[in-house]
């Protein structure tokens, strides 16, 4: 749907309301692009954080919905100072468990 923004507020609770109404796919089902790209941005961000020398790279997720990359990377045993943002409470409280 393409509309004009006429009422900010509106856009926040309609966006809000949308993702609220789609938490347990975002956190939990084969999400579309980690199954298509999802190894091609891994590579790309542990080259690009082992390119950092010897400083500790910090690494700014924003919209980390399920935290697969985390997950992704600890798996590889790439030390990053992780930093995840999300809009949606949901994804903060499952991401910390």
């Amino acid at each position: 749907m393409i509309e004009r923004l006429n009422d900010p507020e509106e856009f926040r609770r309609r966006s809000h309301a949308a993702w609220e109404q789609n938490i347990d796919y975002w956190v939990a089902a084969p999400l579309r692009h980690v199954v298509d790209v999802g190894d091609y941005i891994l590579d790309r961000v542990s080259d690009l954080c082992r390119r950092n020398g010897n400083d500790l790279p910090v690494l700014l997720d924003m919209g980390f919905g399920s935290a697969w990359l985390l997950k992704s990377l600890l798996a590889r045993g790439l030390s990053v100072s992780y930093v995840g943002l999300d809009s949606m409470e949901p994804f903060v409280v499952r991401a910390k468990e």
